[in-house]
């Protein structure tokens, strides 16, 4: 690039932590963004999340979502191809933006596990900025969890324990690890946590209005946007990982049939499938 980004934020998540709500609030004012703060947002990695991007840092044969989202090959070859696609693409639609901020957000980007993964993301982004800045929202990991095998299920999920059972634990919640692996590419001075509170409606949390703070613009100035869902309890999400269950997978048309006969019943005041010591138990792991 002849002119780089003043400053590159790069929001990786966690997922669960309100990042669809900033990824909706960043495309529906992407105009107004550029217009007002200069504010550049890509093209080429993606609408609304730049999983693109994040398929980008994986090894070569991964099969992660993100990877066969992007309808890559298990190959050496495929990856390789991909990258200097990607790599073409960003730095042109970069130039859009060239002088001024800019932001890339997608939680798949804090699934790259290996130090590996995180310096070719980090190597990539430094054409196009001297300012790589990081952004992740942090959540207990034990609410994380929950959280995510809720988003499981309605994916048509199958499986019946809610933390994850693997032996050495799961990756993606050692903070350590993960987290980790930005800090020693960056330095702990180019990361900004932020806390995703235990009770976001007790604490009146909004992620959006944190995201806006942290890149120093009013989120006040401009439009929100509002997702309504439905968030259903703990037996309604048991009685619908059957059903995926006796499905062998995801039957769209079914499970939604399921969910609009259980949500006159839906209690949510017992939202938790795990009781209060399997919860701590998983939380000390990681803690």
């Amino acid at each position: 690039m002849s002119t780089k980004l003043s400053t590159l934020y790069l929001h990786i998540g966690l997922e669960k932590t309100g990042t669809t709500s900033i990824q909706a609030f960043l495309d529906a004012n992407r105009e107004a963004l550029a217009d007002r703060a200069g504010l550049w947002l890509p093209r080429s990695l993606g609408h609304h999340n730049h999983k693109l991007l994040a398929a980008y840092g994986f090894e070569a044969g991964s099969r992660d979502i993100a990877v066969t989202g992007a309808g890559i090959g298990p190959e050496i070859a495929d990856m390789e191809a991909y990258r200097a696609t990607l790599r073409e693409r960003l730095l042109r639609d970069a130039e859009r933006g060239a002088g001024g901020p800019g932001v890339i957000s997608s939680e798949d980007l804090s699934r790259l596990y290996q130090p590996s993964e995180v310096a070719r993301i980090v190597d990539l982004l430094s054409e196009l900025t001297d300012d790589l800045r990081v952004i992740v929202f942090v959540r207990r990991q034990d609410l994380l969890a929950s959280s995510r095998y809720y988003s499981l299920v309605l994916g048509g999920g199958t499986e019946q324990a809610v933390f994850p059972q693997k032996p050495g634990g799961a990756p993606y919640y050692d903070y350590n690890r993960t987290i980790g692996n930005w800090i020693d590419a960056l330095g702990a001075d180019r990361i900004t946590l932020v806390r995703f509170p235990e009770q976001p409606r007790a604490e009146k949390f909004n992620s959006v209005a944190r995201f806006c703070a942290v890149l120093g613009i009013e989120a006040g100035d401009y439009q929100m946007v509002r997702e309504q869902y439905v968030s259903f309890d703990a037996v309604n999400q048991i009685l619908m990982q059957s059903y995926n269950q006796m499905r062998g997978g995801y039957d769209s048309e079914g499970l939604a049939w399921l969910m609009e006969r259980l949500a006159p019943t839906n209690d949510r005041s017992f939202s938790h499938i795990p009781s209060e010591a399997q919860a701590r138990q998983f939380y000390g792991a990681y803690r």
